[in-house]
């Protein structure tokens, strides 16, 4: 597996990187040796460094001028984040010229270095990675945390261990009101999932169910016809795996099975009504059968034109035979 921090390892040489650590608090430089500087822009710069002792690394954040307040605001906001999908902040100092913040080192590849690599995901791999960043979001609203959608890209989630981790706490941010931020945050999260499905581009991906491609679909759908909130979007992921499509089909073979009986209850009911007939002559009750021949009803165990016991002529109770002999 490719490193995440080779894709964004600034070519600064070895003695430049000596001379840049020389500067840094005596605390950070006699602990933790530089690796390479691996990301930089105004005002901040972002170092890859090994504990000397026993040899973790994690991940130092130097900021100087007006990017130090916010790398301040990007401390503030990991001290909210104890979440298992977010590096965890180990540190942060303020100097007289610059602020420091050392940050978790997750080992893993970036989204977009994976594809690369090995081309297209399964389907139950970006089930997997979507239902995190589902469940990422929402733990993130629950404290009135938001992530800016343009964040939410490739390059700033990597795969460690098969999970998903999101490593811009910069792109993390106080909401007034989560549910504005929501349709474009589930376009990203759209856009991540079908970029893992459609792999780059060699054709040998493999092919999604039709219940997935339904859900991508929707999800990125810019007219607004979207999922309702990142729970809903969860719950659909789910309802997209083989073991719910087959509950799903097996619940719908169930209703067919008992509509078919229903129905069939009701035809058998409705043919008895409609088949043997009763005639009523002269008050007296004389049942017909299939063929219209009274007593010709399998049930009728009396003489011909005696309904069960009672006298064709009277419609009284016969008598018994052993009744007559008295």
């Amino acid at each position: 597996m490719a490193d995440i921090f080779s894709i964004y390892e600034i070519a600064v040489n070895e003695d430049e990187l000596v001379k840049v650590w020389e500067t840094m608090p005596m605390q950070i430089a006699e602990v933790y040796a530089p690796e390479a500087c691996i990301a930089k822009d105004a005002g901040r710069t972002v170092y890859l460094a090994e504990n000397r002792l026993d040899s973790s690394r994690v991940v130092i954040t130097c900021a100087v001028g007006e990017a130090i307040a916010a790398l301040r605001k990007e401390s503030d906001t990991m001290d909210l984040l104890v979440l298992g999908c977010i590096p965890k902040k180990l540190m942060f100092r303020e100097y007289d010229d610059r602020a420091i913040l050392m940050g978790e080192y997750i080992k893993g590849e970036s989204f977009g270095g994976a594809v690369a690599r090995v081309g297209a995901f399964s389907e139950e791999e970006v089930r997997n990675f979507g239902i995190d960043l589902c469940e990422m979001v929402m733990e993130l609203y629950e404290r009135s945390l938001s992530v800016d959608p343009s964040t939410l890209v490739a390059r700033n989630i990597i795969i460690s261990e098969g999970r998903m981790k999101f490593i811009e706490p910069r792109g993390i941010e106080y909401c007034e009101d989560c549910r504005k931020n929501w349709g474009e945050l589930e376009i990203a999260i759209g856009e991540l999932m079908n970029m893992l499905l459609v792999g780059n581009g060699t054709g040998l991906e493999p092919e999604s169910s039709p219940g997935m491609k339904k859900l991508l679909a929707k999800c990125r759908n810019k007219s607004g016809k979207n999922f309702e909130n990142a729970e809903a979007l969860l719950w659909a992921l789910r309802a997209t795996s083989p073991d719910e499509q087959a509950k799903k089909f097996g619940t719908r073979g169930i209703i067919a099975v008992v509509a078919a009986l229903i129905l069939a209850i009701i035809g058998i009911s409705a043919a008895r009504l409609n088949g043997p007939l009763r005639k009523n002559v002269s008050a007296d009750f004389v049942e017909l059968g299939e063929d219209g021949i009274p007593g010709a009803d399998p049930f009728d165990d009396g003489a011909e034109g005696v309904i069960r016991g009672v006298s064709s002529e009277s419609g009284e109770p016969a008598e018994s035979e052993a009744d007559n002999d008295k």
